[in-house]
Protein backbone atom coordinates (compact mmCIF):
# COMPACT_ATOMS: atom_id res chain seq x y z
CA UNK A 1 0.00 0.00 0.00
CA UNK A 2 1.18 3.47 -1.01
CA UNK A 3 3.06 5.41 2.18
CA UNK A 4 0.30 8.31 1.63
CA UNK A 5 -2.87 6.20 1.64
CA UNK A 6 -1.57 4.91 5.10
CA UNK A 7 -0.97 8.41 6.18
CA UNK A 8 -4.73 9.01 4.94
CA UNK A 9 -5.60 6.08 7.29
CA UNK A 10 -4.37 6.63 10.09
CA UNK A 11 -5.16 11.03 9.79
CA UNK A 12 -8.84 9.92 9.70
CA UNK A 13 -8.43 7.13 12.47
CA UNK A 14 -7.02 9.95 14.59
CA UNK A 15 -8.90 12.53 13.37
CA UNK A 16 -12.29 10.60 14.35
CA UNK A 17 -11.24 9.22 17.75
CA UNK A 18 -9.82 12.16 19.16
CA UNK A 19 -13.23 14.82 19.12
CA UNK A 20 -14.87 11.75 20.62
CA UNK A 21 -12.35 11.44 23.63
CA UNK A 22 -11.98 15.18 24.03
CA UNK A 23 -16.11 15.53 23.84
CA UNK A 24 -16.11 13.18 27.59
CA UNK A 25 -13.65 15.28 29.06
CA UNK A 26 -16.05 17.76 30.22
CA UNK A 27 -13.61 20.34 29.10
CA UNK A 28 -15.96 23.81 27.33
CA UNK A 29 -15.03 24.34 23.96
CA UNK A 30 -12.73 27.47 23.44
CA UNK A 31 -10.80 25.80 26.61
CA UNK A 32 -10.82 21.98 25.18
CA UNK A 33 -9.52 24.19 21.82
CA UNK A 34 -6.87 25.39 24.19
CA UNK A 35 -5.85 22.01 25.44
CA UNK A 36 -5.59 20.59 22.02
CA UNK A 37 -3.97 23.19 20.17
CA UNK A 38 -1.55 23.14 23.42
CA UNK A 39 -1.20 19.64 23.32
CA UNK A 40 -0.78 19.28 19.57
CA UNK A 41 1.89 22.36 19.68
CA UNK A 42 4.02 20.47 21.76
CA UNK A 43 3.89 16.79 19.30
CA UNK A 44 3.90 18.65 16.19
CA UNK A 45 6.87 20.73 17.67
CA UNK A 46 9.05 18.09 18.64
CA UNK A 47 8.37 16.25 15.26
CA UNK A 48 9.42 19.29 13.32
CA UNK A 49 12.65 19.83 15.64
CA UNK A 50 13.11 15.98 14.83
CA UNK A 51 12.48 16.22 10.78
CA UNK A 52 14.20 19.65 10.74
CA UNK A 53 12.84 22.87 8.96
CA UNK A 54 12.01 23.58 5.26
CA UNK A 55 13.15 26.86 4.26
CA UNK A 56 10.92 29.42 4.43
CA UNK A 57 11.77 31.81 1.64
CA UNK A 58 10.27 29.50 -0.80
CA UNK A 59 6.41 29.04 0.76
CA UNK A 60 3.60 31.48 0.75
CA UNK A 61 3.94 32.70 4.34
CA UNK A 62 0.78 35.07 3.82
CA UNK A 63 -1.72 31.95 3.03
CA UNK A 64 -0.12 30.09 5.58
CA UNK A 65 -1.21 32.55 8.73
CA UNK A 66 -4.86 32.62 6.49
CA UNK A 67 -4.84 28.89 6.66
CA UNK A 68 -3.90 29.02 10.33
CA UNK A 69 -6.81 31.29 11.23
CA UNK A 70 -9.24 29.33 9.18
CA UNK A 71 -8.16 26.09 11.01
CA UNK A 72 -8.42 27.91 14.54
CA UNK A 73 -11.86 29.47 13.51
CA UNK A 74 -12.80 25.54 12.39
CA UNK A 75 -11.09 24.06 15.43
CA UNK A 76 -13.35 26.72 17.52
CA UNK A 77 -16.62 25.85 16.02
CA UNK A 78 -15.94 22.37 16.23
CA UNK A 79 -14.90 22.12 19.48
CA UNK A 80 -18.04 24.35 21.06
CA UNK A 81 -19.90 21.75 18.67
CA UNK A 82 -18.67 19.00 20.70
CA UNK A 83 -18.79 20.60 24.28
CA UNK A 84 -22.35 21.81 23.69
CA UNK A 85 -23.00 17.87 22.64
CA UNK A 86 -24.28 15.04 24.45
CA UNK A 87 -23.34 11.62 24.09
CA UNK A 88 -26.41 10.28 22.30
CA UNK A 89 -26.24 13.92 19.60
CA UNK A 90 -21.99 13.69 19.14
CA UNK A 91 -22.50 11.49 16.25
CA UNK A 92 -24.71 12.66 14.42
CA UNK A 93 -23.14 16.44 14.76
CA UNK A 94 -19.74 14.90 14.00
CA UNK A 95 -20.87 13.62 10.95
CA UNK A 96 -22.40 16.56 9.63
CA UNK A 97 -19.48 18.17 10.11
CA UNK A 98 -17.49 15.23 8.58
CA UNK A 99 -19.77 15.58 5.41
CA UNK A 100 -19.52 19.34 5.15
CA UNK A 101 -15.63 18.41 5.13
CA UNK A 102 -15.79 16.43 2.61
CA UNK A 103 -17.53 18.13 0.15
CA UNK A 104 -15.65 21.32 0.56
CA UNK A 105 -12.32 20.07 -1.13
CA UNK A 106 -14.69 18.15 -3.22
CA UNK A 107 -15.91 21.08 -4.72
CA UNK A 108 -12.47 23.00 -4.63
CA UNK A 109 -11.34 20.30 -7.07
CA UNK A 110 -14.20 20.72 -9.37
CA UNK A 111 -13.74 24.39 -9.34
CA UNK A 112 -9.81 24.01 -10.22
CA UNK A 113 -11.01 21.02 -13.28
CA UNK A 114 -13.65 22.17 -14.10
CA UNK A 115 -15.17 18.66 -13.69
CA UNK A 116 -19.12 19.13 -12.78
CA UNK A 117 -19.84 15.26 -13.81
CA UNK A 118 -22.71 13.81 -13.05
CA UNK A 119 -20.26 11.48 -11.09
CA UNK A 120 -19.18 14.28 -8.91
CA UNK A 121 -22.60 15.58 -8.54
CA UNK A 122 -23.82 12.06 -7.51
CA UNK A 123 -20.80 11.92 -5.70
CA UNK A 124 -22.60 15.21 -3.33
CA UNK A 125 -25.69 13.57 -3.16
CA UNK A 126 -24.24 9.98 -1.66
CA UNK A 127 -22.32 12.07 0.29
CA UNK A 128 -25.59 13.95 1.50
CA UNK A 129 -27.57 10.17 2.02
CA UNK A 130 -24.20 8.92 3.88
CA UNK A 131 -25.00 11.71 6.67
CA UNK A 132 -28.56 11.68 6.90
CA UNK A 133 -28.48 7.21 7.35
CA UNK A 134 -25.50 7.46 9.78
CA UNK A 135 -27.62 9.83 11.81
Amino acid sequence: MNTLYVYSLLAGLFFGAWPLMMQRTGLQGNLSATVFAGVAFVVVGLATLKSGFEPLHSVNLPLAFAAGVVGAIGLLCFNNMLAGATRETVTNLFITAIVVQVVVPAAYNMAVTGDLSLRKLLGFAAALATAWLLR
